[in-house]
């Protein structure tokens, strides 16, 4: 577990546990056992936090880019799987159409020649 500190000016090791500063100016501590972080969170100013609640690290401007090149990408591998699935979709349907009228000049066939 981790805590967050909001406590102005606390140190960057409290108690033994090392803490480092957020971009928000905030504290998040190291990974600690869940009894002392239940500890720390008894404390005014401190709290149990996941790493989904932390902020994530800040792009630079080419990470950015390129997250943006892949998004473009996945999108576009996307539509082609899509466009790919409606155009079997298409096939499929004109396969069964083709079976439906071949079964059904089949059992026409078997009815006049008395088979039926």
């Amino acid at each position: 577990m981790k805590v967050i500190c909001t406590l102005q000016n606390a140190s960057l090791e409290i108690s033994g546990v090392k803490f480092e500063v957020l971009e928000d100016g905030r504290l998040v501590s190291e990974e600690i056992e869940d009894e002392t972080a239940e500890l720390f969170a008894s404390v005014p100013g401190y709290s149990i936090v996941t790493d989904d609640d932390l902020p994530g690290p800040e792009l630079t401007a080419a990470q950015k880019k390129a997250a943006e090149k892949q998004a473009k990408a996945d999108k576009a591998a996307a539509d082609k799987i899509a466009d790919d699935a409606a155009k079997q979709k298409v096939i499929d349907d004109q396969v069964a159409a083709d079976q439906a009228a071949a079964d059904l000049a089949a059992a026409e066939k078997a009815k006049t020649d008395g088979v039926f």
